[in-house]
């Protein structure tokens, strides 16, 4: 079936939940004013990725869509300032594994818009744990669709409908840049429990 007007095939990107498995399970944003459960997740994709140009037209046409052919190109520039668009410079979030010096996508569903299809390399569907089941760092193609929106500020939204594994990756951590163990001191092992409250 082919793809939908505003949808787009994204090929061989690494993804991220930060740990929080949201391709799999709905979750509410952690300290947003909004409690509406996503399934979610971050595409990671070189800064040369072939399909930047494809991504740009799409958030233009989704623009044009909904604020018209003589505004869409005003409103998409002023989104991309205020970072209301599904691409941005992953430097932002250079303290998470695999952002520096790449783009990122964020690409969300609400949970009563149905989860979207996660399936292995070959198409089959799969639950976390499962093996070729899509994890944080591994390399995978989506399915995304675009859609203006003026909720709050203008912008340009990404759906989430198909994540599928493609190949493996290094896991990434789920937090931060991982800490450096020469900031902490070397302690003795406390001889008793006076010793650990002290």
């Amino acid at each position: 079936m082919a793809l939908a007007e505003n949808e787009l095939l994204l090929k061989n990107v690494r993804i991220t939940t930060f740990g929080q498995q949201t391709i799999y399970t709905a979750k509410s944003f952690p300290g947003g004013n909004d409690p509406t459960p996503y399934y979610s997740l971050n595409a990671i994709l070189g800064k040369d990725h072939k399909q930047i140009p494809e991504i740009e037209a799409h958030m233009l046409k989704a623009a044009n869509k909904k604020f018209g052919d003589k505004k869409g190109a005003a409103v998409l520039k002023a989104a991309k300032l205020i970072g209301k668009v599904p691409l941005r410079d992953g430097d932002i979030k250079a303290d998470y594994d695999g952002f520096e010096g790449n783009m990122f996508l964020s690409a969300r569903t609400a949970a009563d818009k149905g989860r979207p299809q996660v399936v292995d390399n070959l198409r089959q569907p799969v639950v976390a744990g499962d093996k070729n089941a899509p994890y944080d760092g591994c390399y995978a193609d989506l399915i995304i669709s675009f859609y203006g929106y003026d909720k709050g500020n203008n912008g340009i939204g990404c759906g989430l409908k198909v994540v599928q594994f493609r190949a493996n990756g290094e896991r990434f951590s789920g937090g931060g840049k991982p800490a450096d163990l020469d900031d902490l001191e070397e302690i003795s092992a406390p001889a008793d429990e006076d010793d650990i409250n002290s």
